[in-house]
């Protein structure tokens, strides 16, 4: 994934207060020097300050940057622990890291779910939202929804240029460069046989006819937004790959210095990014030896890895490489293992993509953003919970039991890893499938008292204050739309 890069800047950008030597090092590229820093600011054993949940977040950013995500997955629960009490923070915070694991591990739609959530919430900085926002475009250019993306790019463009630090305009500007050049590459003729991409790339303009790229170029020269040397450093790569497409093949040359760059700083993940597209570059160019030569050190990870959605991109680049070296026998077995796992790809995607607002089974989706927050034993209590949220006498004590320990514990669990309740799980997520109810409509044969007593409520009071409370509108404006 591209937006590996983007992640700690991002991550600076969203801090406020954050030490000038943090992201000084940050902003110059400088990862591992930034990690012994982050990591030095968060040890605990540290007898003259004791690290704030800052301190932990900051050094769980860094290491998810640099993949090392079982450090990242500790220290975040450190920050959860030292901002337990401040309820509606740890709430905000606990989906935010959430949504980035979930990235990072491609459970898109698990990650998908928590920015949305983020960006739903109150409570969330701006800072937060716009961060929200530019995962979820990740997210969904990643699974090759062009349309989608253009929707949120703008909404994100608006965002960013009501924001008082400028920086963001270039960071943002950034983006949606990156994404123009990756759906370039993408819907290069040679391509054409790219059916996992192309199945959704026919559309790939915005519906307003609005040029963002154009407006945040604009906006950054006369807001005098600075320049982030690490965003100009993808910026300067970028221009080299549409080189190389184009069949400069002197390119090479600082792409290999770029490579070297992530080697060195650590960012396995990113540098893997790259060789893919370069490789994609390569082939367009039909220069397939240089193509099957960035490729080569990605070899060993196909065995015993399991289904990852980059084996994608490195099966076909190896069979368009073949097939323009004439070794037609390779290209068809790689083609072939290519079009098996893109099936498999966008079967296990179909099943956890839900559109928007549709009403939601009895049974909650296994990608559910809160169940991935919860350790192992509450979330059985959670599955249990989700399970029966349609009878009207479920309560606390019951889904305790069922799990075999004490209400006190399970609420304490939720408390820890949410920020919420049980019992405000429940209502929440009571109100959100009565959404998604009155939004499908069924015909225009679902009613509101039909929709809540669906999902166990029953008292009219309840049920307008908790939903304009979460939605900010009475069910019947829902069910009128």
């Amino acid at each position: 994934m591209y937006s590996f890069i983007y992640f700690p800047v991002i991550s600076v950008l969203t801090e406020r207060d954050i030490p000038a030597t943090h992201w000084e090092k940050v902003f110059d590229g400088k990862l591992a020097e930034a990690s012994l820093a982050a990591a030095r600011a968060a040890d605990v054993y540290d007898a003259v300050r004791a690290p704030t949940h800052k301190d932990f977040q900051r050094y769980a950013d860094i290491q998810s940057a640099l993949a090392c995500h079982e450090d990242a997955e500790e220290f975040y629960r450190k920050a959860h622990k030292t901002i337990r009490q401040e309820k509606s923070l740890l709430r905000v915070e606990s989906t935010r890291n959430a949504a980035w694991q979930a990235f990072f591990h491609a459970r898109l739609s698990t990650a998908q779910m928590c920015f949305r959530r983020v960006r739903e919430d109150a409570e969330a900085s701006p800072e937060r939202k716009m961060e929200a926002l530019l995962g979820e475009i990740f997210v969904v250019h990643e699974i090759g929804v062009p349309s989608v993306v253009c929707e949120l790019i703008e909404e994100l463009a608006d965002a960013c240029l009501a924001h008082p630090d400028a920086r963001w305009i270039a960071l943002v500007h950034a983006v949606v460069a990156d994404i123009t050049v990756q759906n370039q590459l993408r819907t290069a003729e040679v391509l054409n046989d790219h059916v996992y991409w192309r199945s959704g790339m026919h559309e790939h303009a915005s519906r307003s006819g609005r040029d963002v790229l154009a407006e945040l170029a604009t906006a950054a020269a006369s807001r005098g937004a600075p320049e982030i040397p690490i965003v100009q450093m993808r910026l300067a790569y970028l221009e080299r790959l549409s080189q190389l497409a184009s069949g400069r093949a002197s390119a090479m040359t600082d792409i290999k210095t770029h490579l070297g760059w992530s080697h060195v700083n650590g960012i396995h993940d990113y540098q893997r990014a790259v060789r893919l597209e370069v490789a994609l570059a390569a082939v367009i160019a039909h220069a397939a030896h240089a193509a099957e030569s960035v490729l080569e050190p990605l070899r060993e990870g196909l065995r015993g890895a399991g289904s990852r959605r980059w084996q994608l991109e490195y099966l076909y680049c190896m069979a368009k490489a073949c097939r323009l070296q004439g070794r037609n026998d390779e290209s068809l077995d790689y083609f072939g293992r290519y079009a098996l796992r893109a099936m498999q790809t966008l079967r296990a995607e179909s099943s956890a993509f839900a559109p928007s607002g549709a009403p939601q089974n009895r049974m909650h989706a296994p990608t559910d953003d809160v169940s991935a927050r919860l350790p192992a034993r509450y979330r059985r209590a959670y599955s249990y919970l989700m399970e029966h949220l349609d009878q009207r006498d479920l309560s606390v004590r019951e889904v305790a039991a069922v799990i075999g320990v004490t209400e006190r514990a399970l609420q304490a669990a939720f408390k820890t890893h949410l920020g919420i309740s049980p019992t405000e799980v429940i209502r929440k997520r009571r109100m959100e499938r009565i959404r998604g109810e009155l939004l499908a409509g069924n015909g225009g044969h679902t009613s509101v008292i039909d929709a809540a007593s669906k999902w166990g409520v029953t008292n009219r009071s309840t049920l307008i204050n908790g939903y304009r409370r979460q939605f900010q509108e009475a069910p019947s404006e829902t069910l009128s739309r």
